[in-house]
């Protein structure tokens, strides 16, 4: 078992990850505005559910503690590679903090350099 740096013990691998199951994390229903209905990209409000976020790769697991989640990877570099794509804390090397604004995800897009928000997030299991 391996400790984070906050000393809180850290997960170790599920059977499934071991047994090579990951799952692809999607954002869905973007906007702008938390309290706003769906936007496309540029901002405009729409009679739509919004846009999609990124989707991110090799997740292995979900964890919730005291009202925050955690996601996992399988490795450093999916951590990584999730963090530069979203702009979400690590809580250890191999995982983030997914952050909640109102009912919505939030994520830091580097690219349009913005706050954006999603009103649904899911797993799917990986192709």
């Amino acid at each position: 078992m391996t400790l984070n740096p906050t000393g809180m013990r850290r997960f170790r691998k599920s059977r499934s990850h071991r047994d090579g199951m990951e799952f692809d994390l999607y954002l869905l229903h973007g906007r702008l505005d938390p309290t706003s209905g769906g936007t496309d990209a540029a901002g405009h409000l729409v009679d739509d559910w919004g846009f999609a976020g990124p989707r991110l790769k090799h997740c292995i697991g979900v964890h919730g503690t005291y009202g925050e989640l955690h996601i996992f990877f399988k490795d450093v570099g999916a951590a990584t590679d999730a963090k530069a794509a979203t702009g979400w804390e690590n809580w250890d090397d191999t995982s983030l903090v997914l952050p909640m604004k109102e009912d919505c995800v939030v994520m830091f897009n580097a690219a349009r350099n913005r706050k954006e928000y999603f009103g649904d997030w899911g797993l799917k299991l990986a192709p």
